[in-house]
This record gives C-alpha cells, sequence and structure tokens, in this order.
C-alpha cells in the first residue's frame, strides 16, 4: 500500500519498498517492545520479592504493575 502511494509520488519502487519495509520493522518494534518490557520488569520484580524480605511485596502481577506505575 505505501509502495503504490509513494511510486505515485515518483519515488523508485526500490526506494518506496525500504522506506516501507523500515516503517514496518520500526512499528512492529515499538509495538513489542511497549508489551513486553512492562511485562519482564513485573517479572523480574515478582522473582526478586521471593529471596529479598526488604523488597516490597506484591500480591500478583496486576499489583505489581499498578505499584510500579
Amino acid at each position: 500500500m505505501w509502495v503504490i502511494s509513494l511510486v505515485g509520488l515518483g519515488v523508485p519502487e526500490p526506494t518506496a519498498a525500504a522506506i516501507a519495509n523500515a516503517t514496518a520493522g520500526l512499528s512492529a518494534s515499538m509495538a513489542a517492545q511497549l508489551i513486553c518490557t512492562p511485562v519482564d520488569v513485573v517479572t523480574q520484580r515478582l522473582m526478586v520479592q521471593s529471596g529479598n524480605p526488604n523488597c516490597d511485596k506484591y500480591r500478583d502481577g496486576m499489583d505489581a504493575l499498578r505499584k510500579i506505575l
């Protein structure tokens, strides 16, 4: 879709394909990091709390997420 739009604007097809691929990769990576990074932080905090009596105690994942935010 983007390739067709960019080609219509006079951009060569290989360049348009490269731009479309880069945009798709960037948006997929950002979406994955938006979900994976917070989940990873919560799971690490839950793992650490079991071995450390001085850290915050979380009931479950949602409680940890609320307290972290």
